[in-house]
């Protein structure tokens, strides 16, 4: 069963990957831990700096924190769009 984007534990989870991100003092912390041993080592560094949340937590923070990031990075430039003040300058425009 996944955790709901609403659920608490979920919110949680996402302030903790924020902060792992943005703090290199526990972007260190993490990265010393051991892939193979699963996400048990993450909930319990997590718990040690005060979050609390699951496994599924974490996963549908991930997830949502990685759709949000690809969707900043990722983003079109709109077309541009004719300017005003140059549709009304122009000399075919008549008043």
């Amino acid at each position: 069963m996944s955790a709901a984007p609403w659920h608490p534990g979920t919110r949680v989870a996402l302030r903790f990957v924020r902060l792992a991100r943005e703090d290199p003092a526990l972007g260190a912390k993490l990265r010393e831990l051991d892939p193979e041993e699963g996400l048990e080592p993450v909930l319990e560094l997590a718990a040690r700096e005060g979050f609390a949340f699951g496994v599924e937590e974490l996963r549908a923070a991930h997830l949502i924190d990685w759709g949000l990031r690809s969707a900043r990075y990722s983003r079109v430039s709109p077309p541009k769009a004719a300017s005003t003040v140059a549709v009304v300058n122009r000399a075919s425009s008549s008043i």
